[in-house]
Formats: structure tokens, sequence, C-alpha cells
């Protein structure tokens, strides 16, 4: 039997007991409030099984503490609250899951660490997550103990005020956040809202009626101390806030490297950088109070330069510290510590900018971050999973993730990582050719050069330019790819597409069992295409890299034949017909979980890219050319100028007014 967060046994016994239906005995009220979870069991008032739920009157460690008393015949399960009983009724699905209907006698007793446990999705920069996926998302992190999801908003909400918010993007109304909030309480999540207020609002100041609240051209922040500003975001609030049944507002404010650049420039000349921006922060926070809210958060990299007046925040305002790096120290939970003021830590899923998720780095940020932050007094635990650059990366593959985020922020402690993967994998895999797979594209991830920061050169390579871009070349701050990279990633791609191949034909024929219907549809059919399109995309990179240092370290020889380079022509014409075969695939993994509008910014990176492997074929016709007429090659590439200006991703230039990027690069 396994169980993820995995649960300690008080008392476990050799003997066991099987459970197909109950007989539950609990009060109306506690039946009535735990509907969600009951509707998973089968319950029968005539069977000899008795699921007992019983609320305590007194508190040992937790209000979310749960114990299960397994007994002949009887399954009782205890706790001071509601939610507690619902923790200890999806491990108990989970284990008899994984049991299949047994389970030891004995007693579990389980607990929290972190009082506040959430899941932070980007749905502002690309994907904008269907209404359908984010309920079964909501439905499976409950099974995993969350109890906070925040969806963050820079224009992703619709107003009749400002009807042209979200036009271009997509946009969620009233009508579907308030569902989103109904769903949420009933599996016993706080969906707490989360509005971007200062930096990041491109998606805003970029329309004509909104660029005066702009700090300065880049149209990038908002311009602290403008009362333009403050007046907005009233309006925003005003109108929103009642969406939500959370009392609880995350208010962002990061990464604003901009201020006093333009707006609050003689602001910060008079009082400096870290007083304008506290100030900012309390104009805010004073606005939403005026709307009931009474918990605020702010993430903490800009905060945490301005030591001095970290103290001087208020109670309700709780600093939350992000880092996304595989460290072993995380120093900024010094000075948090230190300031005695209430925070919160949040790590990544590291999905982003990828081909793949960054498994590996995931494991390291989120075993260690979380392990510290409790160490050091945090009071909660953010797992992130951002949507850089259009969000390119498949939803369903920040799934595990998030799993490894729900271990690590019930049961803060360094562990190996092996533990979460017996425990999780038999759940999320229920194919060992997908565990397999999986676990190929994790490795993708080791190859050499491929990792830096929170971004993967892979996914830079797929777009870049095929003979002269920055993952051919490298730079001083990200490597070139080598030969052993692209073959690793050609060959790890390979193999998990057939793996997954296999999978998919076989899927009709071979019933795959998961926990629940929301376990089904977020890790069976979609979730395993998904993979696929990542080791298509994983294996394509692989080739194009191959392809593109065979043309390269051929021309250095210096003797290419005209049929050569006629080869070289249809080769990169397959590669370009291939891509042309995951754009359209591309589109429709897209749409399994996310809505159509945001897919644009991909979209024009895809054309960018397509036309780019056009230009290579003009250089190498031109080079045929010459050859015919006997003229020297350019076997140096010096008129092979085209990827000199050619950016994309993170290269790409913020001033364009199309990609959302970021103005300081």
């Amino acid at each position: 039997m396994n169980c993820i967060p995995a649960i300690k046994w008080k008392e476990k016994k050799d003997v066991h007991s099987r459970f197909k239906d109950f007989n539950l005995i609990t009060t109306p009220s506690i039946r009535g409030e735990l509907i969600c979870k009951l509707s998973q069991f089968t319950l029968d008032s005539s069977s000899s099984n008795q699921l007992k739920l019983e609320l305590l009157e007194t508190i040992a460690n937790s209000s979310e503490e749960f114990s299960i008393k397994v007994e002949n015949q009887s399954i009782k399960i205890e706790s001071p609250s509601l939610i507690g009983l619902q923790h200890g009724l999806s491990s108990l699905k989970i284990l008899l899951f994984t049991g299949q209907n047994k389970i030891n006698h004995g007693e579990i007793y389980e607990f929290p660490q972190f009082k506040n446990r959430g899941l932070f999705l980007d749905v502002s920069r690309g994907k904008m997550p269907t209404i359908e996926y984010l309920k079964n998302l909501i439905s499976l992190i409950s099974d995993l103990k969350y109890n906070i999801l925040q969806l963050y908003f820079e224009d992703k909400f619709f107003l009749s005020t400002d009807p042209t918010i979200g036009q271009l993007t997509g946009s969620y109304s009233e009508r579907e956040i308030r569902d989103l909030d109904a769903w949420c309480k009933l599996n016993k999540i706080d969906l707490q809202p989360c509005f971007q207020t200062y930096s990041h609002m491109h998606g805003i100041l970029m329309l004509p009626e909104y660029h005066h609240l702009a700090e300065n051209e880049n149209l990038f922040s908002l311009a602290a101390g403008n009362e333009k500003v403050y007046e907005f975001i009233d309006r925003v609030f005003s109108q929103t806030l009642k969406w939500f049944s959370s009392t609880s507002l995350n208010i962002n404010m990061d990464e604003a490297y901009d201020i006093g650049t333009g707006y609050s420039k003689d602001a910060v000349a008079e009082k400096g950088k870290g007083q304008v921006y506290f100030e900012h922060i309390e104009a805010v926070a004073a606005i939403a109070r005026k709307y009931g809210v009474q918990k605020i958060i702010i993430w903490g990299d800009i905060a945490l330069r301005y030591k001095e007046l970290l103290q001087n925040l208020p109670e309700d305002i709780i600093v939350s510290d992000w880092n996304y790096n595989p460290l072993t120290k995380f120093p900024s939970l010094d000075i948090l510590e230190n300031s005695q003021i209430n925070y919160w830590a949040a790590g990544g899923v590291s999905s982003w900018n990828s081909l793949f998720p960054r498994v590996y780095n995931t494991y390291i940020n989120l075993i260690n971050y979380s392990s510290e932050a409790k160490r050091q007094g945090a009071q909660g635990f953010l797992v992130t999973d951002w949507g850089d650059y259009g969000h390119f990366q498949p939803l369903g593959l920040s799934l595990y993730g998030y799993v490894i985020g729900a271990q690590q922020s019930y049961h803060p402690q360094i562990i190996e990582p092996k533990l979460i993967e017996d425990q999780s994998w038999s759940l999320l895999f229920p194919d060992e050719k997908i565990a397999i797979a999986f676990r190929l594209l994790m490795d993708s991830n080791l190859a050499p050069n491929v990792q830096t920061d929170f971004k993967s050169m892979s996914i830079y390579y797929f777009f870049d330019d095929l003979f002269d871009g920055l993952a051919m070349n490298g730079n001083e701050r990200y490597p070139y790819l080598t030969h052993e990279s692209f073959t690793i990633l050609y060959e790890n791609g390979s193999q998990a597409e057939l793996l997954l191949d296999q999978v998919i034909s076989d899927f009709e024929e071979i019933e795959l069992n998961y926990p629940d219907d929301a376990w089904k549809e977020l890790f069976g059919i979609k979730f395993i295409k998904e993979l696929r399109f990542s080791a298509i995309i994983t294996k394509f990179t692989g080739n194009k890299g191959l392809l593109s240092m065979k043309i390269k370290n051929k021309f250095a020889l210096g003797n290419v034949t005209g049929e050569e380079i006629l080869e070289y022509i249809i080769d990169v014409k397959k590669i370009y017909s291939e891509f042309l075969a995951i754009r359209k695939e591309f589109e429709e993994v897209w749409t399994f979980r996310a809505n159509w509008k945001g897919i644009e910014s991909s979209l024009l990176i895809f054309d960018k890219a397509s036309i780019q492997l056009g230009e290579a074929v003009h250089w190498l016709s031109d080079q045929y050319r010459s050859v015919q007429v006997g003229n020297e090659l350019d076997t140096k590439f010096k008129t092979y100028l085209v990827g000199k200006k050619y950016k994309i991703l993170w290269t790409a230039d913020f001033r364009n007014m199309w990609e959302r990027a970021y103005p300081w690069q």
C-alpha cells in the first residue's frame, strides 16, 4: 500500500481486511460537509463494513490532524476538523486503491507541519486553463492535502467597466470564478485571489486606455505613487474580490526593477527606492482592506533588499520568499527569520522554459527549501508553476511537480527522491512503460549544458536558428549544447516516443486504473499524449542539432560537393516538415486542458522558427550555386547573417509590444 503524501503508521499489524463497500456511520452534518469525498466510496447501509467519521474536541498538534484506525470490518477516522476528516478520507481512498481494497489493521496518525500549503498556478502568460481542468486539479490537490490555490492574474479578469482587459488573450468571468470558488469550498481548498499590482502589467499597460498608468515607456510596471493607479486598483478590487470567499489576497509586487525610472523618479530621489516601494505596498494593501481582506501576501525578492523597512510591515502582510534553484542553502530565509515578520517560502516545479520539466531540479529545490523554511520558522509553503514566454509546456507535465510539492509541504524534511517515487509512481503511471518513458525524459535534462538557471537550453534550440543561434554558440551566461547533448536528447526522446506509442495503441484494450475519475482525467490518455509530445520535441531537438553539426563540420573540412549540399537541403526540408507536424500537435495538446485564446504568442514563435529554417535552405542554395560555378565555399559561415539578429524566448526584444518578455533584458 502506498500513499502520497506518505503516511506514518502509529501501529501496523500483519493482519489485514478487505473493504469494497461501507456502511457510513456519522452525523448528517458531517456527511453533508464531506459529500464530495464520500461520493468516491461505495456506501451501502447493508454493508457489514463500517466507516465511522468522528469530530474530536481536543487538538494535539494541528487542527488538520487525523487518525485512521483499522480493525476487522471497521475503519474509524477521527479529527478535530472537517478538513482533517477529509484528509483522512483521501488517504484511505489511496491506500485502498494501491492495496486493491486491502488495508492492514492498526492506526495511522498524521498532521501537516506547514499550516499553509498552496499551489500557485500562472494563468496569465499563455495558457488559460479550462474550468473543467481546474476542477479536476482542485480535486487532485485536495487529495494531496494542499489547502490553498492561487491563480495568478495579470489581466485575466473580465470587468464590464474595463471590457478591453483580457480581450486579446482571454479572461475569466465572475460566474466562472464563483463556480471555482464553490468547488474549492467543497474540497476544503481556500481559493485565494492573486492579482499582480506592480510589475508584469504589460498585458494591461499596452492597451491605449491604460498606458498612462505606466512607470515608463516600457509599459511594464505601474507607476508607484500615481493616484490614477490606485483608482484603477480600487476599481478592480471592488468588483473582483467579492467573487472569492477567501479573506486572503496575494498582491505579488515582484521584480519591481524599474521603480524610479519614470513617473516615480522624483519621489525616489527624495525618499529612496525602498520607501517608495513600501509606500506602494501599503497603498494597495489599504485598498484591499476596504473590501474585507484580512491577510495580504507579497513576494519577497524586492522587499528583502530593504531590511530596515521590513520590520515596519503591518502584521497582516506576509512576505513570500521565492527561490526555484537547486540549492542546499537559502540565505534569504536567514534575513526573514531575523526580521521576525510573518513569512512563507515558495519553491517551483521547474516545468517552465523546458521541453520537459527539470524534475531533478524540482527534487532538490522543493526538498531542501521546504525543510530549511520549516526549520527557520516559515508559516507556509507555496509550490509555483509559471508560464514564462508563452507557457509552452503542457499543463499535465507539471502535475508530478505538484506531487513532490505536496509531500514536502506536508512533511518538510530531507528525504531521498526515491521515497516520493515509490509512494506515487504506481498511482501516476499504471503501465510500467509510462514510468520508463518519464524517466528517459527526466534524464534528457541531464545532458551536458541543457539546464541553466530557470531555463533549459534544449527548448531554446528547438526554436533557435539552425546554424548560428545562442544554443549553438553560447555566451557568458548561457552554455552551448554539445554533440553529446544532442545525442542524448535524440536517443532519449526516440526511446520514450516508442514506449508511449505502445501505451497509446493499447490504451483502449488494456484498462489502466486510477484512484478516481479526476485522477484518470489528469493522468490518463491526455497525460500520456502530453508525454509523447514532449518525447517528440526532445527527439526533434536532438536530431536538428546533430544535423546542424554534421553540416557545419563537413563545411569546415572545405570539401563539400554540390550533391552533398543538395542532400543537406533535403535534410533541412525534412526537419521543416517534422516541425510543421509538431506545430499542429502542439495546438492539439494545448487544447487538452487550456482555452485556445492565449496560444498566439507561442504560435508566433513557431512561425518565426519556420521562416528561419527556410533562411538556412536559402543560404545552402547559395553555396550550391558557388560550387557549380567554381567559386570558393563559405566554410566558416561568414555570409550566414540571418542568425545574428534572430531573437526568441528570453532573448526577445520586449519593446516590440508583442511578446511578453522582460524589459531589463
